[in-house]
């Protein structure tokens, strides 16, 4: 299958918290999905992300890039991938390039070398250090060690690398793209801790709207919404525990 690498020069590489496959996704999912983590509760939660939460995507899906056996035909650009199953620390590739000639003062014949187009990788990821200039010796089995020229010759850097294409024709979206989380620095930094006091208003908005009753005036007999308790003393729920709002306990502090 012919595809065009451009849809792919903005987008992140995601695992599944189920099935463990590779997924790849757009700008914007990224950003739903970042690798960090959030306070709630008094506990450190990891964002999680799974297959169903995109588009036209299950765990039955095919993964997102298939292996690729370098034998006489090389296609023109390729990528060299490091796979995970871990959703926090996710599968990091290379998108490169070969310009079809081989190294001719070497052992081997199946060294290429190869230019650097584009990282897909988190933060911290030894990736990040690989210059635009490669050598990759390629196995038979699609295999890859990956390296760079040396004063003894070819310098091996990365071993436990494969060859790799993309398996669909462009990155994935979300099914609901709008983050719940507040400003997010980087999606790619799996120790950024993100916040979320939006959310949480929203939360014990909820909880307030919910703890409306309707009240009966004695005399007239009318009725309007109102609380049959003290505001200080609604409670949210959270981890199945009620707890009381910080709207509400601010109130009676005020009132106090």
């Amino acid at each position: 299958m012919e595809l065009n690498h451009e849809p792919f020069s903005n987008c992140s590489f995601r695992v599944c918290r189920f099935c463990k496959k590779t997924r790849i996704l757009d700008h914007r999912a990224a950003k739903k999905f970042p690798l960090g983590a959030y306070k709630y509760a008094g506990k450190i939660i990891n964002v999680q992300f799974a297959c169903a939460n995109l588009v036209d995507t299950t765990c039955e899906s095919e993964q997102d890039i298939a292996p690729l056996v370098l034998k006489d035909s090389i296609p023109d650009r390729w990528l060299i991938v490091q796979m995970s199953s871990n959703p926090q620390m996710p599968t990091c590739a290379l998108l490169v390039k070969n310009n079809g000639t081989y190294l001719t003062n070497t052992a081997s014949e199946n060294i290429l070398k190869i230019e650097l187009l584009h990282k897909y990788h988190y933060d911290g990821h030894p990736f990040s250090r690989c210059e635009s200039s490669l050598l990759a010796d390629c196995k038979p089995t699609g295999k890859i060690i990956l390296g760079f020229v040396g004063r003894r010759g070819f310098q091996p850097i990365f071993k436990n690398v494969q060859s790799y294409e993309f398996a669909i024709a462009s990155a994935r979206e979300a099914k609901c793209c709008q983050p719940w989380f507040d400003n997010i620095k980087n999606p790619e930094n799996p120790s950024e801790i993100l916040d979320i006091q939006k959310i949480c208003t929203i939360k014990i908005l909820h909880a307030i709207v919910n703890s409306l009753k309707i009240l009966t005036c004695l005399k007239c007999s009318r009725q309007t919404p109102g609380f049959d308790i003290p505001y200080a003393e609604l409670k949210v729920l959270e981890n199945t525990h009620k707890k009381y709002s910080e709207i509400g306990r601010a109130s009676g502090r005020e009132r106090e």
